[in-house]
């Protein structure tokens, strides 16, 4: 069985971060033998007999296999039903996640030193001034994330799951794995993905405006 739209699936979870060209295309995996693609938040791969096209290896391996929780002996399911239940609650509001940071308040830029050479610098956002968001149209609010037992999943990782879910018209989908701030399942035999989440359950209640506990809704199991 080949995938329909490869390259739209694939797309998905390329990452665009300038600092991380190796993450734009997706690429071959030669020690898990898989086709990949990701952008270090979330990752999809799968055997290379369902991809019509062939990717090359990366010149530097980035250890995929170092990544992949170990497979949980579980019977729980996420489905797309639920999952759009959670857009369903999410409301509209014109504020924003900030698109430069992504909310981390931070963000890398070049400094050339005095001494020569360059090399890049951790500085506070200066599209959102260090706040993390910043005011547009309105739209969801993309700054709720989806709880999953201990771990909480940003709005935007959880779109490109149930889109991922529609395209491959799957209702339910396995969980592999829910540990090392980690959610790994099975989309399709021979097909898997991670997420990562963006805090535990216990971060929410320390204060930080970007781990608001009031912007998370939760995600119960059958």
């Amino acid at each position: 069985m080949k995938l329909n739209d490869e390259h739209t699936l694939l797309s998905r979870f390329c990452g665009n971060d300038e600092y991380r060209p190796s993450f734009w295309n997706p690429f071959y995996d030669e020690h898990l033998e898989v086709v990949c693609a990701t952008d270090a938040h979330c990752l999809i791969f799968g055997d290379k007999e369902l991809f019509v096209n062939e990717y090359p290896p990366l010149e530097k391996p980035i250890g995929l296999y170092n990544v992949i929780p170990v497979e949980e002996h579980t019977n729980r399911t996420i489905s797309l039903t639920k999952l759009q239940e959670f857009f369903d609650k999410v409301p509209y509001t014109k504020k924003h996640e900030c698109p430069e940071c992504g909310g981390t308040l931070k963000v890398h830029t070049d400094y050339e030193a005095k001494t020569g050479g360059s090399f890049y610098i951790e500085i506070e956002c200066p599209v959102c001034d260090g706040t993390g968001e910043v005011i547009g149209d309105e739209q969801k609010d993309q700054r709720y994330m989806l709880r999953i037992e201990h771990l909480c999943f940003a709005y935007k990782l959880i779109y490109v799951l149930a889109k991922t879910m529609e395209e491959l018209k799957v209702e339910t989908i396995k969980v592999l794995a829910l540990r090392d701030l980690k959610l790994y399942v099975e989309l399709l035999p021979g097909l898997k993905a991670l997420f990562m989440s963006k805090c535990k359950e216990e971060e929410l209640f320390k204060g930080a405006d970007r781990f608001n506990p009031d912007l998370v809704i939760q995600y119960k199991f059958d």
